[in-house]
């Protein structure tokens, strides 16, 4: 995440984030699923912009007309958490440059949320502490507390326990958007949770300054199975990945999108150009060649 000033208030890039390794170990009575996940963000980025609103309204403009903006929209639901805490008739008027596609597991929503609780902490002087800020992100969502952290870490319980986590390896990331999107619902109503989960004591240790073999040999992702029963045209796709060269290409979260790591940019527009021109190019919407973003809300 990046803020700046611009004329009567605050840019910020909403990064996008990609889970290379995600283990579920069980159902809590919460009704949530109790996970492992170490989550890294990459340099692909919603663009919000806030201005102060003096009537005291929350108003979302998109350039997507797929996308509500309305009450049940996270950015929405975020400012008026801040607009109740403040105790005050604030408002706000936000613009949203989707980038970041949706249902494709890349945490869109969760981000655009995340970045709406610090702009508007900014943007009306409120002040608040992380912990309220943790707070509030926690409620909206199980992935937004994560993009309030701004780099790698894993992340436990239903998500919400985050560990900070050195990794910056320089790699060249490839993801692809299906046609298709996926529930995160419907991908986690299919899920066998397995009797004999992952060793999550030993997981961390296979990415801390690791080089490209070693972290592609340890991506994992548990909702990869149901994501594909879910969808036969991701097996496709997942097979035009390795016959394009991609060493381990996986499910970037609940999916829809599919994500491969390569040690340079030359070879991550080879397989993206196989693939554009190959047996899977109808299932193919978007590709973006990316890499690991380690900047902060406060550059």
């Amino acid at each position: 995440m990046r803020m700046v000033s611009i004329t009567d208030g605050l840019q910020v890039w909403a990064n996008a984030k990609l889970n290379f390794y995600l283990e579920i170990s069980g159902k809590r009575s919460d009704g949530f699923h109790e996970l492992s996940t170490f989550m890294v963000p990459v340099q692909l980025n919603d663009v919000l912009e806030f201005r102060e609103d003096t009537t005291g309204a929350i108003k979302l403009w998109c350039d997507s007309k797929d996308l509500s903006t309305g009450p049940d929209n996270l950015i929405v639901r975020a400012a008026r958490m801040m607009q109740d805490e403040s105790k005050r008739p604030l408002g706000a008027e936000i613009r949203l440059f989707k980038h970041i596609p949706w249902q494709a597991g890349l945490g869109g929503g969760s981000s655009d949320a995340a970045a709406t609780l610090c702009a508007l902490n900014h943007l009306w002087k409120l002040n608040l502490p992380e912990k309220i800020l943790e707070e509030k992100a926690t409620k909206l969502g199980s992935d937004v507390p994560f993009f309030l952290q701004k780099k790698a870490a894993w992340c436990m319980g239903r998500g919400e326990k985050i560990l900070p986590s050195p990794f910056e390896c320089d790699l060249s990331i490839l993801i692809v958007k299906p046609i298709f999107g996926l529930s995160t619902a419907s991908v986690y109503s299919r899920l066998k949770i397995p009797s004999s989960p992952m060793d999550q004591a030993e997981a961390p240790k296979h990415f801390a300054g690791s080089g490209i073999n070693k972290v592609n040999e340890n991506l994992f992702n548990r909702l990869q199975e149901p994501a594909f029963e879910l969808e036969p045209g991701l097996g496709l796709l997942f097979e035009a990945f390795r016959k394009a060269g991609a060493q381990k290409p996986l499910l970037c979260g609940s999916g829809s999108a599919i994500f491969a790591l390569f040690e340079h940019d030359e070879r991550a527009l080879e397989v993206a150009k196989s693939l554009i021109h190959g047996t899977a190019r109808n299932f193919i919407e978007h590709t973006f060649i990316t890499r690991q973003a380690i900047y902060s809300c406060d550059n």
